[in-house]
């Protein structure tokens, strides 16, 4: 018994270092960077919950080529770096970001908030954090990332903002839910839709609108430069990129921006996806199979 409480605690403090490690490294910043529950991914017949999004499937039935990024993450991770927190939500395990700042305004990305269980985490995140939600932006507007919009709305008030030229994706999706097994709650529309270039703030935090269409029709990344950090939504995934075959969908498109718009950020750039584990823009140049 005491050689096995001396190992966990080896193995506790191991993991404590490593979280701080990661905290600098990629928050620069000195936090924990803590991962709650585990990462499994679980294949689902031919083909995982992710094959909405991303690029890694074989596209036939050998599954998943990207060692399980692709898969359904059972159990819950939160990834905890700073001022940003992820929120993995809804069967295809969709990215809900909260970006908040020392002044305790907070923006809400791409709310995939599906049950109850997952509204909750959320909201008591908020509450529990004291932050105040002042922007709902969306990356883009498939199924998985506006699940949550009209739940922040009633909760908070606010409407989505995301380009005009998602528009039409946002409109479709009332149609195609229920074929899904969806019971999806209508989105407000914007009252503010966002530019392809220019900034949005909140707090003393300003993100930079990149327009990176191609896996939909008018996706738009948030980048905070002060800190480094790339919110993509679902154009670049840790060793994979978005799937371009959904209606607005242009492969050719995806990949022009990701080498000419985001592949120009700094190497040392963290990305937080729409799916999946948070990267850099440096491993995805020197790794990622579709470059």
């Amino acid at each position: 018994m005491v050689k096995k409480q001396s190992f966990l605690r080896v193995l506790g403090l191991k993991n404590a270092v490593f979280g701080l490690k990661m905290g600098f490294e990629r928050a620069k910043i000195g936090c924990n960077n803590r991962v709650f529950g585990c990462f499994l991914a679980v294949f689902r017949g031919k083909k995982c919950f992710n094959c909405f999004s991303c690029s890694a499937c074989s596209g036939g039935t050998a599954g998943c080529k990207s060692g399980g990024l692709g898969g359904v993450a059972k159990g819950l991770i939160l990834y905890f770096c700073g001022m940003l927190k992820v929120f993995p939500n809804n069967p295809y395990q969709e990215n809900t970001i909260v970006l908040y700042d020392d002044s305790l305004e907070c923006t809400i990305i791409d709310p995939g908030m599906y049950t109850a269980a997952e509204q909750n985490a959320v909201v008591n995140f908020i509450s529990e954090n004291k932050l105040k939600p002042v922007l709902l932006l969306n990356t883009h507007c498939h199924i998985d990332h506006v699940l949550g919009n009209k739940f922040v709305f009633d909760q908070y008030g606010l409407k989505p903002q995301f380009n005009i030229g998602e528009q039409d994706t946002m409109d479709a999706v009332s149609a195609y839910a229920p074929s899904m097994g969806f019971n999806y709650e209508l989105s407000p529309n914007p009252e503010v839709y966002l530019p392809e270039t220019g900034t949005v703030s909140f707090g003393n935090t300003e993100l930079e609108l990149i327009f990176a269409p191609g896996h939909s029709p008018a996706s738009l990344c948030f980048y905070n430069r002060k800190d480094n950090v790339l919110v993509g939504g679902d154009v670049l995934f840790r060793g994979s990129v978005g799937r371009s075959d959904l209606p607005g969908g242009n492969g050719a498109l995806l990949l022009k921006n990701i080498k000419e718009k985001l592949f120009t950020l700094p190497d040392d750039c963290t990305v937080y996806p729409g799916h999946g584990p948070e990267t850099t823009i440096g491993y995805e140049k020197d790794t990622n199979p579709f470059f």
